[in-house]
């Protein structure tokens, strides 16, 4: 079974290390796809077509936050809740509290 714990020392860098390196890595170790090759930091729409958009969260898969006046954020729905990296570090949270402050979630699945 997969652990979380591991994941809740990371700490978040604009730069170094933000919600989209957390992605990768708790991506990786969870499903072994690879998803540096299909998404960078900007989240572009583009890429989003590597994806296919599901009607509500399946375990696992990404969620997306988008809002028009903010970067986009993306986590992982895991167990029922979105497990992201924010400023303030790791959570695993309700979605509700995930999503504050963004007007879009999208939940994608890689296209296999």
């Amino acid at each position: 079974m997969f652990s979380t714990l591991p994941y809740f020392n990371r700490v978040y860098h604009r730069l170094k290390y933000n919600c989209l390196h957390f992605t990768y890595e708790v991506w990786q170790a969870l499903t072994g796809e690879d998803l540096q090759k299909l998404i960078t930091i900007q989240l572009k729409r583009s890429e989003l077509r590597n994806f296919i958009e599901l009607d509500k969260p399946e375990e696992p898969c990404l969620v997306v936050f988008q809002s028009r006046f903010e970067s986009p954020h993306i986590g992982i729905w895991l167990r029922g809740k979105v497990f992201h990296l924010c400023s303030a570090g790791v959570r695993h949270t309700e979605l509700k509290l995930a999503s504050y402050g963004f007007d879009k979630v999208r939940f994608v699945k890689c296209r296999k």
